[in-house]
């Protein structure tokens, strides 16, 4: 468990870097798209909460039904992008980190099988050369 969670540790850093990086860069998009709309004042009134809210939205979809009541007056522009944000940071990253913890947990598990197999053959090894020393001795 302690391997895997070392060999994981850089592939899921790295994915949760890639989700700060499009959080942010979205989080910009959307806080000049909301410029004196009302999305401005109730969503992303300041960098921090255009963030959590990306965030909230990214990670946790279920809410959909807040987030597009909150998205409702705004334009098609910051529609297409919230989608787009979903689509990248839902679908794709965090999807991608999961392919890559099951592809570590895969790795782990053969490597553990390996290290079984070759405990045993040693373990059997010296019967098996004592067996071999006594056949040709008879």
């Amino acid at each position: 468990l302690v391997k895997g969670l070392l060999l994981a540790c850089k592939s899921v850093l790295t994915t949760l870097a890639l989700v700060v990086i499009f959080i942010y860069m979205f989080a910009i998009v959307f806080r000049n798209l909301s410029l004196g709309t009302t999305l401005e004042f109730e969503v992303f009134d300041s960098m921090p909460s255009a963030m959590s809210m990306l965030l909230l939205s990214g990670t946790v979809p279920d809410h959909m039904d807040i987030i597009n009541q909150d998205l409702s007056p705004g334009s098609w522009v910051v529609a297409i992008s919230y989608y787009l944000f979903l689509v990248l940071v839902s679908f794709t990253v965090l999807n991608l980190l999961v392919g890559v913890l099951v592809n570590v947990v895969a790795i782990i598990t053969s490597m553990e099988h390996e290290v079984r197999l070759v405990e045993k053959f040693k373990s059997e090894l010296p019967g098996m050369v004592s067996m071999l020393g006594e056949c040709d001795n008879p």
